[in-house]
């Protein structure tokens, strides 16, 4: 189910077309969501000084970011995607979404 997040017992949220139906965000799903990023951000302390660095100067049309997944029982998955000019616009909209919250 690319592109939609499902909640038991909801319709999913399509982002294939850039659209977000508001009506169905839960307010206090979104307050439990930020307090488990705090707490993700506690157990895990690099990651956001990292995704800090890279978002400050990293991101640009062109870049290629490649993510590989090692499981506990050794498997490995890997993907990379180059970033388009597109996707510089998304991750600055996100930006701003994630600093008005």
């Amino acid at each position: 189910m690319a592109g939609r997040i499902a909640e038991a017992g909801r319709p999913p949220v399509s982002f294939e077309k850039g659209i977000i139906d508001m009506s169905q965000l839960n307010p206090m799903k979104l307050l439990q969501l930020k307090a488990s990023w705090e707490q993700f951000k506690i157990r895990h302390p690099r990651l956001s000084p990292f995704l800090g660095a890279v978002s400050a100067g990293a991101l640009r049309e062109g870049t290629v970011i490649e993510v590989t997944v090692s499981t506990a029982d050794g498997k490995k998955y890997s993907s990379n995607l180059k970033l388009s000019a597109e996707d510089i616009r998304l991750m600055e909209e996100l930006k701003e979404l994630s600093h008005s919250m």
